[in-house]
């Protein structure tokens, strides 16, 4: 991981590259949050005009890009003996712990789409699945969809924690959702009302529960695309 770079007091001029910017805007993003990692603070971190970061990087799409580059080539990645399902899960959990640990890479621009992992990851990926049973095109498309699911989950999880910071909580919300309309015009919604009986609005969401949860309903859709080449629509 790179060191992150001590803030420079009045003197000669900083020399700047990619890692002590990188290393600067993770500094940031851990002492002061994600939402404070600006172009401009990072030039004031690293002692230097913007002139000489925009040198090494254009914009702060391209910042959060760089940053992502560093920190995904530094995450373990799973033994590949292990069996596709239990790799797929090894490999999730420690994808999920470096987005929690890492926030600002949840400020990625198309993360959901673009995971910036180096080349020998997503062959290790490819070399699991189609050892196992997938066709290399059903892998292509199991690794990619399973990837963006996991940031999603990781966006969901982040996003609840938002909330709770402002005060809403999903019980709550779904109270509130059932005050506006009667018993009998949302039956099933009052009868989850009804379950949840004396549990107070601002019980927190079980975030491991959730992940784990979801997991299985993603490994048993892949499941079901073992020995194929693709879906097959629905009649």
């Amino acid at each position: 991981m790179a060191t992150a770079p001590k803030k420079r007091g009045p003197g000669r001029p900083a020399l700047i590259d990619r890692e002590s910017i990188v290393a600067a805007a993770l500094a940031i993003s851990r002492e002061d949050g994600p939402r404070a990692v600006t172009m401009s603070g990072v030039a004031k971190r690293l002692g230097v005009g913007m002139p000489a970061l925009y040198y090494h990087l254009r914009n702060l799409d391209e910042l959060l890009a760089a940053v992502a580059e560093v920190r995904f080539a530094e995450m373990p990645v799973p033994d590949a003996r292990l069996r596709w399902d239990r790799w797929l899960v090894a490999f999730a959990n420690e994808f999920r712990a470096l987005l929690q640990t890492e926030p600002l890479l949840v400020r990625v621009p198309y993360l959901s789409v673009h995971q910036p992992f180096p080349a020998l990851v997503i062959d290790r990926g490819f070399r699991v699945l189609t050892r196992d049973g997938f066709s290399p095109l059903t892998a292509q498309m199991i690794f990619g969809e399973f990837l963006r699911r996991i940031v999603d989950l990781v966006y969901a999880e982040h996003a609840r924690a938002e909330e709770a910071e402002h005060g809403v909580w999903p019980i709550g919300t779904q109270r509130a959702r059932a005050a506006t309309v009667t018993r009998e015009q949302a039956p099933h919604l009052y009868a989850l009302i009804d379950a949840l009986g004396d549990l107070p609005d601002d019980l927190p969401e079980i975030s491991d529960y959730i992940w784990e949860w979801n997991l299985c309903f993603e490994l048993d859709g892949i499941r079901a695309m073992l020995g194929r080449d693709g879906p097959s629509p629905l009649p």
